[in-house]
């Protein structure tokens, strides 16, 4: 055999392992990209970081498991669709159950991974003592020609790969993979990444026989045909593989908020917006960036829909693990908020920051979690009744949106000068000793105009505390007991 080396070994370990690598160079630096599967990447992938209390060099942040959960989650809806495209799923595809699944995992158009990049420890300095043999072509004329640029690489047990970009992937694989192993030994859906799959074609929590069988090519195409690209550097020292972390990290340009979202149909609750919020329901085409006030022209950014909506459905500005189902099983209460919201004088036409608070995306957001806490909130926030009469005073305008209502700049107000401008407000607005609101700014004597600030955590359920004020509502009983608490 004619084996080659980066530097000068020519024996062939026959423990080693081969990989079919491209070879190349990365700002003068040797690389290998290797096209490897998700299974052989845990199996040989390390994550060096801080907490691990063994490790004394590290190149890593801390892990975060809730993002390495909703990469899970794409894997496993990635493993389900890849499945689906075998001819063996035909049969479960038919009976209806495989789009039922899919709307409760979840639904892309195109799930894939980025590739992950890594450092080939235990070697030397780009790979110089590196084990290769040349690739070569046959033709059928008996020529035999090399495949320029890839080479077999053999790798030893001591060449793990020190993941320097893509820890969460690598920890994502696993919590899918574990779930998929639980899911076949038990015949239930763990409970860890969904909560509430619905079986309605099962008996009690089993899964039928059809499904057990398609889960199981889902394990098949997890272990073998789920592929990822890794960039490998070579021997380098700790000092070098955080340099590297560091500039894959930092000397990349985010992605525009407004653009991405566009683009993307992998979440539920962006998918819902972009192909049938914006083009059936909104009355205004959102604005791909933020504009000024003496600029408006009636619509809303487009990146502060998703908060809004997110409000509306579960109660929360960020749901990222929301499946098809559950945006599908709120979507008429979104309809109804939007409509309703539209109803505003002058919301959604141009110059609407300055005709009506409710153009602000705080006020949006305040009582977006005003509607859902009456309408699924816990036991001592639900109430129905409130819930309608809410709609029907927005829809009236029993509720004066308006900045001459100056109930909305109450919150600019320290506790004493609310509560004797607007009798009876502090059992509903409540700011502890010594928090800092930063509620916004107004200036009656100036432009008479209420502009919230960016503190929306802090800011969007006193927005629902001024409109059950002004309602005359029963007070959030949080509030009743921080008063308490505070007495």
């Amino acid at each position: 055999m004619n084996m080659q080396t980066f530097g000068d070994v020519t024996e062939n370990d026959p423990t080693k392992t081969p990989f079919v690598a491209h070879h190349g160079l990365n700002m003068g630096n040797r690389t290998l990209g290797l096209d490897i599967s998700i299974h052989t990447l845990r199996n040989i992938g390390i994550v060096r970081n801080r907490s691990n209390p063994n490790e004394k060099e590290f190149a890593q942040r801390e892990l975060d498991i809730p993002h390495a959960e909703r990469l899970a989650i794409h894997t496993i809806v990635g493993l389900v669709q890849s499945a689906l495209r075998s001819k063996k799923s035909d049969e479960f595809k038919k009976s209806g159950k495989a789009l039922t699944l899919q709307r409760q995992l979840g639904l892309s158009d195109y799930a894939v991974l980025q590739p992950v990049v890594c450092n080939i420890m235990s070697c030397k300095r780009d790979g110089s003592d590196l084990e290769l043999e040349k690739i070569m072509e046959i033709f059928s004329n008996g020529e035999k020609r090399e495949v320029v640029g890839m080479v077999r690489v053999y790798l030893g047990v001591q060449h793990r790969f020190s993941i320097v970009d893509g820890q969460h992937r690598l920890e994502g694989f696993n919590i899918a993979f574990e779930w998929i192993k639980q899911l076949l030994e038990t015949g239930k859906y763990p409970n860890r990444l969904w909560k509430n799959i619905r079986t309605p074609h099962m008996r009690g929590d089993l899964i039928d026989a059809d499904t057990f069988q398609f889960w199981t090519s889902v394990q098949d195409t997890a272990w073998s045909s789920a592929h990822l690209k890794v960039e490998c550097h070579l021997g380098l020292s700790n000092r070098e593989e955080q340099q590297l972390f560091a500039d894959l990290n930092d000397k990349g340009k985010a992605v525009n908020k407004n653009t991405s979202l566009h683009f993307d149909r992998a979440g539920a609750i962006n998918a819902y917006i972009e192909d049938i919020l914006i083009p059936q329901t909104l009355k205004f085409t959102p604005s791909p960036k933020e504009l000024n006030w003496e600029d408006d022209n009636g619509s809303l950014v487009r990146k502060d829909l998703n908060p809004i909506c997110s409000q509306v459905m579960f109660g929360k500005p960020n749901h990222k693990t929301a499946t098809p189902a559950q945006v599908d099983e709120k979507s008429g209460f979104l309809i109804k908020y939007w409509e309703t919201i539209q109803k505003i004088s002058g919301f959604g036409e141009p110059g609407a920051k300055s005709n009506t608070v409710a153009a602000q995306s705080a006020v949006l957001q305040g009582i977006a979690k005003l509607a859902y806490d009456l309408g699924f909130g816990n036991r001592g926030l639900q109430n129905k009744g409130a819930l309608k009469e809410l709609w029907l005073a927005i829809e009236t305008e029993e509720i004066d949106f308006s900045h001459s209502n100056l109930v909305w700049s109450s919150l600019m107000l320290t506790p004493d000068e609310r509560e004797e401008k607007f009798p009876g407000i502090s059992k509903y607005v409540h700011v502890a000793k010594g928090t800092n609101l930063d509620a916004g700014t107004f200036n009656l004597n100036n432009s008479g105009l209420v502009r919230y600030g960016v503190k929306k955590n802090d800011i969007l359920p006193r927005i629902g505390d001024l409109i059950r004020y002004q309602l005359n509502f029963q007070p959030r009983p949080s509030v009743t007991a921080a008063i308490k608490r505070q007495k």
